[in-house]
């Protein structure tokens, strides 16, 4: 190839020195500083082009002929080595900015999240809980991108909004506690009532049964004494009988007045007897009939103690002061019926 030709094949780059020295002279004394990123930018891409262009070039001619490609590469190597320093120059302005870019926006973004922290710390500090979405307290939730997004405003009336609900739930707690104190109480002193009427009925009891020893004693006594009238009168009757046989004659008449007086003796006896065993009879049946009327004498009571139910309704409430009142007429009633047992 001729250098004429040779020298035709290079001009096909279409990018003359002057051209380039053109750019040089425009691009080299630009600045992010002073000119901005944008035209730093703008400037770049445009010489970045030019080099693609010459490299696109290289590759066009080379495959129009190889032997052109020592001298096409030779000058394209130029024209790179000419462009080079203004690109890199040019990539430089803009990796300061970019890097300036990159700072600014990290520093922002750790404003943010110490930000978003301090919200997360302060909905904590009520006891809040994160379920890898929302965060929820007393009832309130409120969602994690929400809590970074919203306002100082909104954020300080979601704030207040838990406070609200924390002062309630306080408040509730605090009635709670204190209903289960009363109730505490009121069972601890029914509890005490029942210990109580407990030891009452067991003396009540120990009081019937030494009673119960006491009439057995006094049964006994009679049962004694009345075997020693029978003693006694079998004694005197057996005397009588010699008597009248002795004087069987002489006192017929007397005799016979005897014999009435032993028959009704004999009569009375038996009628004490019967009476005996009748006081016995009624005393045992009192006696066995004792536990059942403690027994039913303590379930009275503690029928009487069982406390109302907690009601809300007005009719309820009047249906409970009726239920009250037969209750305690019911048990005035059996009270008496068991006494009289």
């Amino acid at each position: 190839m001729d250098q004429e030709h040779l020298g035709k094949e290079i001009a096909k780059f279409n990018l003359a020195d002057a051209a380039i020295a053109e750019m040089s002279s425009r691009f080299l004394i630009l600045t992010i500083e002073k000119d901005g990123y944008e035209v730093i930018h703008r400037s770049k891409i445009e010489v970045k082009g030019k080099r693609i262009e010459v490299e696109k070039k290289r590759k066009e001619l080379k495959e129009d002929a190889l032997r052109y490609g020592q001298a096409i590469d030779g000058e394209a190597k130029r024209l790179t080595a000419l462009i080079s320093p203004i690109e890199e120059h040019l990539e430089k302005e803009e990796a300061v900015y970019l890097t300036e870019k990159a700072a600014k926006k990290a520093e922002k973004d750790r404003v943010l999240a110490e930000k978003l922290q301090a919200r997360v710390d302060r909905i904590c500090a009520f006891g809040a809980t994160f379920n890898g979405t929302l965060f929820s307290a007393y009832g309130i939730q409120v969602a994690h991108k929400a809590l970074g997004a919203c306002s100082d405003e909104g954020f300080e009336r979601f704030v207040f909004q838990i406070e609200r609900a924390k002062e309630a739930e306080n408040l509730r707690l605090a009635e709670e506690k204190r209903i289960w104190e009363e109730e505490a109480d009121r069972q601890q002193k029914f509890a005490a009532e029942q210990e109580t009427e407990r030891q009452r009925l067991e003396l009540v009891a120990r009081q019937q049964l030494e009673e119960q020893e006491r009439l057995s004693r006094e049964r006994e006594d009679v049962e004694r004494e009345k075997q020693k009238l029978i003693d006694e009168e079998a004694a005197r009757l057996k005397a009588v009988e010699d008597e009248k046989i002795r004087v069987a004659q002489e006192k017929f008449r007397a005799e016979e007045l005897e014999k009435a007086r032993i028959e009704a003796a004999a009569k009375a006896l038996k009628d004490a007897e019967a009476k005996a065993e009748k006081a016995r009879l009624a005393a045992e049946r009192k006696a066995a009939r004792q536990p059942d009327k403690v027994k039913m004498t303590l379930y009275l009571r503690v029928l009487l103690e069982v406390p109302s139910p907690e009601l809300n309704s007005s009719e309820g409430l009047g249906l409970m002061v009726d239920i009250d009142q037969k209750k305690r007429e019911l048990v005035q009633w059996a009270m008496k019926e068991v006494e009289a047992l």
